[in-house]
């Protein structure tokens, strides 16, 4: 808004798609955000047990695992680590597929090429 004066009520915002705006008070936001984060680390816990990893390890220790874990969505197609390099990260695949281009040796366990 022009000719508004700082810290004045009067807000503008430019968006690029047509979208729909919610207002809510503070206490009620955090509330919700703290509702979404316990949510999100119940998932990653989730994961964690699925892979068996909460019966080898403390709880503390499946507890930070989960904190550490980081949901990335990944376009169709992409090619999320190359041949000869050793990817940076573990992956999970919450939703989708992927494909395995060549078989690799993992502690000594081969996984086969589909």
């Amino acid at each position: 808004v022009e000719n508004r004066e700082c810290n004045s009520k009067y807000l503008a915002v430019v968006t690029r798609e047509p979208c729909s705006f919610l207002k809510i008070a503070v206490r009620d936001y955090t509330r919700v955000v703290e509702q979404l984060e316990v949510k999100s680390h119940e998932e990653k816990l989730g994961v964690l047990t699925l892979c068996k990893v909460d019966s080898l390890w403390p709880k503390l220790s499946v507890e930070r695992a989960a904190d550490l874990i980081v949901w990335k969505k990944f376009k169709a197609d992409e090619v999320v680590c190359h041949e000869g390099r050793i990817a940076p990260f573990v992956g999970f695949i919450q939703a989708g597929e992927c494909r395995i281009q060549r078989q690799v040796s993992v502690l000594g366990a081969d996984i086969e090429n589909p």
